[in-house]
C-alpha cells in the first residue's frame, strides 16, 4: 500500500554554518503516513545555508511542533539529495532523538539506503 503525503513544504531557519547563528538556511520537510499509528518526515538538504546535520539539534524540535507530529514517536528520515556537486551521491539516514534539554535534542544517525527509506515512507523519495 502506498502512503499519502500529508504534507510538502519547505522549513527555514537561522544556521550556524558561519558560527553566528545569522545564516539563512532551508530544507524541504515532507511528512508521510504511511500507517495509521506512524507518521514518517523526510528533512530533505536543499543546499542552502546549514546542513540539516549541522542544525538537527536546534530544528527537529520546531519542525516537530509547526507540522503537528511527535517529536519522540515519529520516525525522521534526513536526505540529502543528488544535486551536492562534493558528493554526487542520494544519502538517507533515520535521525535518532535521545535526549531533550530545554529546546534542543541529541540524535544519533543510522544509514538507509534508498529502498529502505522508501519502505518507511510507502512512497517514492525522488
Amino acid at each position: 500500500m502506498m502512503s499519502t503525503i500529508k504534507m510538502d513544504q519547505g522549513y527555514s531557519w537561522r544556521g550556524l554554518g558561519d558560527g553566528s547563528g545569522r545564516t539563512p538556511s532551508s530544507c524541504r520537510v515532507r511528512v508521510f503516513q504511511p500507517h495509521p499509528e506512524q507518521t514518517v518526515v523526510v528533512l530533505s538538504d536543499m543546499g542552502i545555508g546549514a546542513s540539516i546535520t549541522n542544525s538537527i539539534e536546534y530544528i527537529l524540535l520546531p519542525i516537530a511542533q509547526k507540522f503537528g507530529v511527535d517529536a519522540v514517536t515519529t520516525l525522521w528520515i534526513e536526505h540529502y539529495p543528488c544535486h551536492r556537486a562534493s558528493d554526487p551521491d542520494v544519502e538517507f539516514s533515520r535521525i535518532h532523538p535521545t535526549i531533550r534539554v530545554g529546546n534542543r535534542v541529541a540524535v544519533t544517525w543510522s544509514p538507509l539506503s534508498r529502498n529502505q527509506a522508501e519502505q518507511l515512507c510507502g512512497s517514492s523519495l525522488e
